[in-house]
C-alpha cells in the first residue's frame, strides 16, 4: 500500500517520496476521543477555585495552549506555572479529577474516528494508539467507547506504561517509537495521526508520515510550523483511496 503526498500539501512534504505504509498510530485525546473539551472545562474550574473572580477568564491562548497533547504531569506543571499558583503538578491533577472524571463517561469519539479506525482495520494494517494520558484515565475512557477500541487490542501505549519509564513525553518521539516497537513496524513505514502541535512534533521527530487534525484553536501558522504531511479538518475527510491504501 503506497502512500503518496497529496499535492494539496505543502512544497516541503510533497518532496517527499511515496512509501509503503505497514502500520497507524494514532494519538487519542482530541483525536479519536473528544475529550479536550472536558479537559479544558476542568482545568478553567481549577483555575476558577484557585485564581479568585478577579484573575482573567481561564483561555486556551494565554495557558491551555501550553498543556495540549502534553504528558499530564507536564501538563499539569505548566497550568500552576503559568498561573502563578504555589501547587504540585499531583495537586493540580487531584483537583482537576474532581470535575474531570465526573464527565469522563459521558465523552464520545471525535467525528470520522470509527470511520477511520475501522478503515485501517480493513486495509488489515496494524496499528495502535499513543496517548500521554495514563493507564487510569484509559480505563475509564475505553468504558462506553468499546466500539472505538476493540480493533486496536491490547495495542495501546500509555505515557505512564513501563516501556515509557525514563523517557520523554511528547514533543519527544518516545511514545511513537514505543508504539511502533509495538507494532513490530519501521516508524519510517507509519502513519500517524494527531490533533496536537506537540504530537505532530513528535511523530514527525520518529520519522512517521504525519496526518494532523488540529484542533481548531490553533492557528494554520502553528500547525505548519510542526511540519504535518497532511492535514485535514476532521477525520471524516480522510480518504485512504487518496494516500494510495485503498483495496
Amino acid at each position: 500500500m503506497a502512500f503518496a503526498v497529496p499535492a494539496s500539501t505543502s512544497s516541503a512534504a510533497a518532496s517527499r517520496p511515496a512509501f509503503a505504509a505497514e502500520g497507524v498510530v494514532f494519538d487519542l485525546d482530541g483525536t479519536l476521543l473528544d475529550t479536550e473539551p472536558l479537559y479544558f472545562a476542568s482545568y478553567a474550574a481549577v483555575c476558577a477555585a484557585r485564581c479568585g473572580p478577579a484573575a482573567p477568564p481561564y483561555s486556551f491562548e494565554r495557558v491551555h495552549h501550553a498543556l495540549l497533547g502534553r504528558p499530564e504531569h507536564e501538563g499539569a506543571a505548566a497550568f500552576a506555572r503559568i498561573l502563578g499558583l504555589d501547587m504540585s503538578a499531583a495537586q493540580v491533577i487531584a483537583e482537576r479529577d474532581e470535575h474531570f472524571l465526573r464527565g469522563l463517561p459521558g465523552v464520545r469519539p471525535m467525528p470520522g474516528a470509527l470511520r477511520a479506525v475501522a478503515g485501517v482495520a480493513r486495509l488489515g494494517l496494524p496499528m495502535a494508539v499513543a496517548t500521554s494520558s495514563s493507564r487510569e484515565y484509559l480505563a475509564v475512557k475505553r468504558r462506553e467507547n468499546e466500539g472505538l477500541f476493540a480493533p486496536f487490542g491490547d495495542m495501546l501505549v500509555c505515557g505512564t506504561d513501563d516501556c515509557m519509564a525514563g523517557k520523554r513525553g511528547k514533543p519527544a518521539p518516545d511514545i511513537f517509537l514505543a508504539a511502533a516497537a509495538r507494532l513490530g513496524v519501521d516508524p519510517a513505514r507509519c502513519v500517524a495521526f494527531e490533533d496536537a502541535v506537540a504530537g505532530i512534533e513528535a511523530a514527525r521527530a520518529a520519522g512517521m508520515f504525519v496526518v494532523a487534525v488540529p484542533d481548531p484553536r490553533l492557528t494554520d501558522a502553528e500547525v505548519a510550523a510542526a511540519g504535518p504531511h497532511l492535514v485535514l479538518r476532521s477525520l471524516e475527510e480522510f480518504d485512504f483511496a487518496l494516500l494510495g491504501a485503498a483495496r
